[in-house]
């Protein structure tokens, strides 16, 4: 036998030992992939799904082959309303569009209290006569690329007008759409990306170690500790030059663009990182406004701490305001053509549109204020936690309604605080018990009453 004969066959039975090993390990994945798929958690979760959604491009709306649209099936587990409409709009219907954020879909208050809303019920008094069609097509947690993307899809339905709103979730994501490593922290993401969405085994070990990590190292799903001046000044020569995108393909689609300020609540957020992004995105909005000769609603009525639920959302006041500000845009737009016929004096009195829009109805603002106060705790703000629980139990008319909610959220710090509103207010006559027996026991009553 000769040496290179030996040789030979040892590389061969290298390259197989090699080959089994890759079997064996693809055999391994597969099996664990296999298990983790039979498992009850094994779909994408909540975070998971957002995250997903807001690296897509894939249309939120999207219409069927008879013309109906429809929020997609999926993005409505994210709390996304269901909302129907056509392509295309009704003869002689003037169709407004408004694409954003949280504040443009009308966090907490929606489907029925954030701005647009507000405008569906204030146009028929402006302009009488005339027929109107506003769409909200906000999805809350988004940022600008994605409402780019959202802004494409909304003017593939014919609108009259595009109302836009966008940039307030830049700055906790700028990690996440530029990644450190350039090219190939590009390339770990799209990885990411592809097993968080195909792989049940990948989700799972994910989970089980805290959350899904990459670029430099930070959860994926968390804000830098501090962004630098650097990276505010590329978040906001970004939202410039999207804002110019956007006016432009409006303007190419046939739709008046306007764009909305982007009021937050100073008291709150002064000297803090976001606070300084947004400063310089809303200056940004302002002077984008100005150069494209787009119609603009400053929103500097929309100010201070008492116009927000929290450091970003109005209450509804400040979306009652908000349209406003928008209607008085779209008159300034020339929309929908005829800016003597409107009516200013016809508008009614605030209470009148909350009315239409069922703000005040007892189940709605139970389950209102039960959703803040599951948020104010979720973020460490105890004392608009308390406030808004105290509220949800006094006027909840059915007393069984907060505790179900309680335990769809599924956190023992918002039971406990649901067992001190309600253990206060029963004492002082203000609460009745609850008569499902699980409700009785979560209020700290007997399961069964004497």
């Amino acid at each position: 036998m000769t040496a290179e004969g030996g040789v030979g066959r040892v590389s061969r039975r290298s390259a197989l030992a090699a080959g089994l090993l890759v079997l064996l390990a693809c055999a391994l994945l597969g099996s664990l992939e296999a298990w983790a798929r039979r498992r009850p958690d094994a779909a994408p979760d909540r975070e998971e799904l957002s995250l997903l959604w807001l690296l897509d491009e894939r249309p939120a709306f999207p219409c069927g082959p008879d013309g109906t649209c429809s929020t997609d099936p999926e993005l409505r587990l994210l709390d996304v309303p269901e909302r129907r409409f056509s392509r295309e709009p009704a003869a002689g219907t003037v169709r407004i569009v408004c694409v954003g954020d949280s504040t443009t879909a009308g966090w907490p208050y929606h489907p029925r209290g954030g701005y647009p809303e507000w405008m569906a019920q204030m146009l028929p008094h402006l302009l009488p006569g005339r027929s109107f069609e506003v769409l909200n097509l906000g999805v809350h947690g988004w940022d600008g690329p994605r409402i780019e993307a959202a802004a494409r899809e909304a003017l593939s339905l014919r609108p009259h007008a595009l109302v836009m709103r966008l940039g307030y979730n830049d700055a906790p994501y700028v990690l996440l759409r530029t990644p450190p490593g350039g090219a190939l922290g590009r390339l770990r993401l799209k990885a990411f990306k592809a097993l968080i969405r195909s792989s049940a085994a990948f989700r799972l070990a994910s989970r089980a170690s805290g959350r899904p990590r990459t670029g430099g190292g930070r959860g994926l799903l968390q804000p830098p500790g501090r962004l630098t001046p650097a990276k505010i000044a590329q978040v906001t020569a970004s939202h410039r030059e999207r804002l110019g995108r956007l006016v432009a393909q409006a303007r190419a689609a046939g739709a008046a663009p306007v764009l909305l300020g982007m009021p937050f609540s100073k008291v709150v957020v002064r000297g803090a990182w976001r606070g300084e992004a947004l400063a310089e995105q809303a200056a940004a909005t302002r002077d984008a406004a100005a150069e494209l000769g787009a119609a603009f609603a400053p929103l500097t009525d929309v100010r201070g701490d008492t116009r927000f639920i929290d450091d970003l959302h109005p209450d509804d006041e400040g979306y009652r305001l908000t349209a406003l500000g928008a209607l008085a845009a779209l008159q300034a737009a020339g929309v929908p053509g005829l800016k003597e016929r409107w009516r200013w004096d016809r508008l009614r009195a605030p209470a009148f549109y909350a009315a239409k829009l069922m703000l005040d109805e007892p189940d709605y603002r139970t389950h209102l204020d039960a959703r803040l106060a599951f948020f104010f705790t979720r973020v460490g703000m105890r004392e608009r936690a308390e406030r808004h629980m105290t509220a949800a139990v006094a006027g909840a008319p059915n007393p069984d309604m907060v505790p179900e909610d309680v335990r769809t959220v599924g956190r023992e710090d918002c039971a406990a605080l649901y067992r001190e509103a309600f253990s206060r207010l029963y004492r002082a006559g203000r609460a009745s018990a609850p008569r499902q027996p699980a409700n009785r026991v979560l209020a700290g009553l007997p399961e069964r009453s004497e």
